[in-house]
């Protein structure tokens, strides 16, 4: 069995105007939903073996407040590919990754991302499949699992373990 996290990057700034959107960095409320999301990572016990990152910069700083969060050692593939990747471009990329890694995790961009986890998710926890239909809000995480392996992942083949909002983890929760 595999497992897929499914993580968008926290909320970015759009202070900047002028700055190109591959460049933006993350906003307070990015800074202070990230580190959330990596707590609740590392009580969920979550280690990938892989992080798939985006290049653009809020991706990459994404990744660093979670990673000291995250249990084992971790492979980290930075690819500009997945920036703004679509969730064909996605599914082809995760087609390609190893068979001994079994836990995958995925740090990109929306709408990609969001139709990432609707393309694979089957029939399943048909409350978070309408929330994930509805929004895939910044530093969001969906985890997936699936009985095949990377290189035979289908439309529909996935199960939906759970969906965590920085939102969800408390309820008076400002990030």
């Amino acid at each position: 069995m595999v497992r897929l996290f499914i993580f968008r990057h926290a909320k970015s700034s759009w202070r900047d105007d002028s700055m190109d959107d591959f460049q933006r960095p993350l906003n307070p409320r990015g800074r202070k939903a990230a580190p959330a999301m990596g707590a609740f990572m590392q009580r969920e016990g979550i280690g990938p073996d892989l992080i798939l990152c985006s290049a653009a910069n809020r991706t990459r700083e994404t990744l660093a407040h979670i990673l000291s969060s995250l249990d084992g050692d971790i492979a980290i593939r930075v690819e500009k590919s997945l920036y703004l990747a679509s969730a064909d471009s996605l599914l082809s990329r995760l087609k390609t990754v190893a068979s001994e890694m079994n836990r995958v995790m995925v740090i990109g961009h929306n709408p990609g991302l969001q139709d990432l986890a609707l393309l694979l998710a089957g029939p399943g926890n048909e409350e978070d499949l309408a929330r994930i239909r509805g929004k895939f809000p910044t530093a969001a995480l969906a985890e997936l699992t699936f009985r095949k392996s990377w290189a035979d992942l289908a439309p529909d083949s996935g199960k939906l373990v759970q969906f965590t909002t920085p939102r969800a983890l408390t309820a008076d929760s400002d990030v």
